[in-house]
């Protein structure tokens, strides 16, 4: 538990001290630390980050706001060395994929059917709104609501899906989907194979029956 504090207080100030750098104001940069660390709370700014137009201010918050919704024991196994068993994460690798899915496919559509900005304006924009909806942090660059009605989807369910179990993070929490993923193919395979047994496993490890129906119940 005290490792985890020192883990979060450094981060916290780490990205304050960044944000001064990148231009903001002390103020302004002890608040969106404090939201970004915490993904969830308000900007300053009516505008929200829109405000600043800094391409460095939001590569720092997205990569603060996205770490911040990754389990907080995997950053600390990371931080302590452990690097095999941060990149080798079940959920981790789950969740990166989704979210370079979700900005790939976004950055795409709104490209294509926009047109009003280029492609690199496209992905800067989409980029910061998936890390910062799917860690349920709230602040934005661009107003979705002008975008076509494929992303918005993409959006909503990344809102509902959430970032990674233990964290700060809202939504059903990654492992819970990879669970349910797991327990639907289970299902198909029953279907064919009646009397088979096919346990669900992640990271090497059988997960209870008891812990799968509490999942696919919640």
């Amino acid at each position: 538990a005290k490792s985890l504090w020192y883990i979060y207080v450094g981060m916290t100030a780490t990205l304050a001290c960044a944000l001064m750098v990148a231009g903001m104001s002390l103020f302004d940069a002890l608040c969106h630390a404090f939201a970004a660390m915490g993904t969830g709370g308000f900007s300053t700014k009516n505008s929200s980050i829109a405000a600043f137009d800094s391409l460095p201010i939001e590569l720092i918050l997205m990569f603060f706001m996205f770490t911040s919704s990754l389990n907080c024991l995997l950053i600390r196994s990371l931080l302590t060395g452990d690097i095999k068993r941060f990149f080798s994460n079940t959920e981790f690798r789950v969740y990166l994929s989704l979210v370079l899915l979700a900005i790939f496919t976004i950055t795409i559509v709104n490209f294509c059917f926009r047109g009003n900005y280029s492609f690199g304006k496209e992905l800067r924009g989409a980029a910061f709104t998936v890390v910062s909806l799917v860690s349920s942090t709230g602040l934005l660059t661009a107003d979705y609501d002008l975008w076509h009605t494929f992303p918005k989807i993409i959006l909503v369910l990344l809102m509902l899906m959430g970032g990674c179990a233990s964290s700060t993070s809202g939504g059903l929490k990654v492992m819970r989907i990879v669970v349910l993923a797991k327990f639907i193919q289970r299902e198909f395979k029953k279907m064919i194979k009646p009397h088979g047994v096919f346990p669900i496993v992640i990271q090497n490890s059988v997960v209870d029956s008891k812990a799968v129906e509490a999942t696919v119940g919640y």
